[in-house]
């Protein structure tokens, strides 16, 4: 274990879940189908910690991936060697707050945000987030995915 993780796993929720035959799981190589809608979404700063979510090719996982893509979004299969995977929300009520995904990430490392916490998630040895929502006695299931590859 590097370094990094051994100190982040204490601040990091590291999470794993599974998606049929599919396996997301920290560190873990993994293949799946995703959806990404090709139109950007607007600027929104910080109402959904847009000025401090890392910068990479945000999708979602595909779960019809057999139905054909509609209007602005594209589908594909993307592979992340060494995901970061960690939960979505601290809070079930609160999605955008100090226990978000995008918080809790810039806090690891070192307050980055941006385009220069991409750069140090991809630096610590990860290609890509998978954020999964985990709350109570509901089944866990992936949400947000930023794809780092790019980063190479």
């Amino acid at each position: 274990m590097s370094n990094w993780l051994q100190k982040t796993s204490q601040e990091l929720p590291f999470v794993s879940t599974r998606h049929g035959d599919i396996e997301f799981e920290t560190g873990k190589p993994v293949t799946f189908p995703f959806m990404k809608n090709t139109e950007p979404a607007p600027y929104f700063g910080e109402k959904y910690q847009q000025h401090i979510e890392p910068h990479g090719r945000y999708m979602v996982l595909d779960e019809l991936p057999e139905d054909q893509p509609q209007g602005t979004w594209q589908k594909g299969t993307v592979t992340f060697q060494n995901p970061l995977v960690i939960r979505f929300t601290g809070d079930p009520d609160v999605f955008y707050g100090d226990s978000s995904w995008k918080a809790e990430l810039s806090r690891a490392f070192d307050g980055k945000t941006g385009l220069e916490l991409s750069k140090a998630i991809h630096a610590a040895g990860f290609d890509g987030i998978i954020t999964v929502w985990v709350q109570g006695d509901e089944p866990a299931h992936v949400k947000e995915i930023v794809d780092l590859t790019n980063l190479r």
